[in-house]
C-alpha cells in the first residue's frame, strides 16, 4: 500500500510540473538545435527609405565596399556602381545548393548586390568593418581597388524617375591604409581602416566614451543596418540582446552575407546628446540558404534555437578599446 502511495503522489507531481509549469523542464534541459534560422521570425528587413526619419540618419555613416571597376561615372558629381542580379551570385551557384534556382518567396530577387562587405564611420577618416574582410581583400590583393561607398541604397520610384542606384562621388573613399586588423577565430574579429580623405557624413550614433557606455543588458532593443547580399542598404528591427560571453553578444538578428562588419546599435541606451550607443559589428552567423527539395529552389535558411549561443553573433567593442583616440 505504501509503495503503491508513493508512486501515486510522485506521477501526480509530475503531471502537475509538466502542465502547469513546462518552461522549468526546458530550464533544466540541455540546449537542443530545433531549426535553423538566418532570418528568426518574421522576416522584418527593408530598404532603408521606408525608415522613420531617426532610423535613416542612424544608417548615414554605414558603407559598403565596392570594387572601383563597378563605379561608372555618370555625369560630373555621380557614380552608377554596377551590381549582378541577387540570383546570379556565386554562394547560391554552389554544388550544396545544387543550382537551383530561387524559390519565388525569397525576397528583393530583383536587385542587385554591388559589394561585399559593410562597415560603419567611427571619425570623418576612420571606418570600422571586420577583419576578415580586410584579410581576405588583403590576400587577394583587392584593397588598393576597393572603395568605401557611402548612400547605396533604392530610391523611392514614386519620387525619382531613374531606373538605377546614382552615389555621390564625395560620399566615396579610397583606402589609404589599415590600421588595426584582428582576425582570430571565435575571439576578435575587426578592422579599422583610414581613408586617404576625410569624408563629410554626420554620426548620428554615439560611440562609447567610458566603461559605464560599454554595458549593454539583455533585452536592450536593436537595430542593424547594412548591405546584406551586397544589395542597397537595408535596416533590420525588432531584435534583442539574447545573450553574451566575453567577446560577442548574440541577438535574432536577420543577417546574411554582406551584413560582415554592419553596425548593430542599441536603441536602449543613449548617451547625453540622446544618441543610441554602438554596440558592435556583425561577425558571424548561420547558412543563409538551403535547399527546398520538394520544390528543387533554394530558400532562405530557417534557423530556430532555445540556446542564444546559437544565434547571430555581435564583435563587442569593448574587446577594440577607445574607438575615439584611434
Amino acid at each position: 500500500m505504501r509503495i503503491f502511495l508513493k508512486f501515486f503522489l510522485l506521477s501526480f507531481f509530475f503531471l502537475c510540473v509538466c502542465s502547469c509549469a513546462p518552461h522549468l523542464l526546458d530550464s533544466i534541459s540541455p540546449p537542443r538545435k530545433i531549426n535553423s534560422y538566418a532570418i528568426y521570425g518574421e522576416d522584418n528587413r527593408l530598404d532603408i527609405h521606408y525608415g522613420k526619419r531617426r532610423h535613416r540618419r542612424l544608417g548615414y555613416g554605414v558603407g559598403l565596399f565596392i570594387h572601383r571597376d563597378k563605379l561608372v561615372p555618370e555625369g560630373k558629381r555621380f557614380y552608377a556602381p554596377q551590381g549582378i542580379p541577387f540570383k546570379d551570385l556565386a554562394p547560391l551557384q554552389s554544388r550544396r545548393l545544387k543550382n537551383f534556382p530561387l524559390c519565388e518567396e525569397v525576397r528583393f530577387q530583383d536587385q542587385l548586390s554591388y559589394g561585399d562587405c559593410t562597415g560603419v564611420l567611427i571619425a570623418p577618416n576612420r571606418f570600422l568593418t571586420a577583419g576578415h574582410c580586410v584579410r581576405h581583400y588583403q590576400e587577394t590583393k583587392q584593397l588598393e581597388k576597393m572603395r568605401v561607398v557611402f548612400f547605396v541604397e533604392e530610391f523611392r520610384k514614386d519620387k525619382y524617375q531613374r531606373d538605377h542606384i546614382l552615389v555621390r562621388k564625395n560620399y566615396v573613399r579610397k583606402i589609404a591604409r589599415v590600421v588595426e586588423m584582428v582576425h582570430e577565430r571565435g575571439r576578435k574579429d575587426y578592422a579599422i581602416v583610414e581613408f586617404a580623405k576625410p569624408v563629410k557624413i554626420k554620426m548620428f550614433y554615439a560611440l562609447p566614451e567610458d566603461k559605464n557606455s560599454f554595458i549593454h543588458e539583455l533585452g536592450d532593443d536593436l537595430i542593424l543596418i547594412g548591405h546584406p547580399l551586397g544589395l542597397a542598404k537595408k535596416f533590420s528591427l525588432d531584435s534583442k540582446i539574447k545573450g553574451r560571453d566575453s567577446s560577442f553578444y548574440y541577438a535574432d538578428l536577420d543577417g546574411f552575407m554582406g551584413n560582415s562588419g554592419s553596425p548593430i546599435i542599441n536603441l536602449s541606451k543613449k548617451d547625453k546628446k540622446g544618441r543610441p550607443y554602438l554596440l558592435g559589428i556583425y561577425a558571424a552567423g548561420k547558412d543563409d540558404f538551403q535547399v527546398d527539395e520538394e520544390r528543387s529552389c533554394v530558400k532562405e535558411s530557417s534557423y530556430e534555437t532555445i540556446h542564444p549561443r546559437l544565434m547571430e553573433r555581435i564583435f563587442r567593442l569593448d574587446k577594440i578599446g577607445d574607438l575615439q583616440k584611434r
